[in-house]
């Protein structure tokens, strides 16, 4: 892509020109721009309108999350306590 597209560098604190710029997809369906400062090499990140989503890629499938735990469906049972004594009278 020949397109020249600029972000915010939060290192160097100024806009720069997006170097090897990577057109993506995020999870939610947003075209976005991936690459690196041209100065100091800083991961670059900006999301872009609608009308790139057509020169997107789409995003890596992230892997399947681990499997919780079963949800108890009654709470545990509590046992009950011994009854509270009184205070010997003074």
């Amino acid at each position: 892509m020949t397109e020249e597209i600029k972000a915010y560098c939060m290192k160097c604190k100024a806009e720069r020109t997006i170097q090897g710029v990577q057109i993506v997809m995020t999870k939610n369906g947003r075209p976005a721009a991936n690459g690196t400062c041209p100065v100091c090499g800083t991961k670059m990140f900006k999301f872009l309108p609608s009308s790139y989503k057509s020169q997107a890629t789409p995003a890596p499938a992230a892997e399947a999350p681990a499997a919780a735990a079963p949800v108890a469906s009654e709470p545990a049972p509590v046992a009950e306590s011994a009854p509270v004594s009184e205070p010997p009278a003074a």
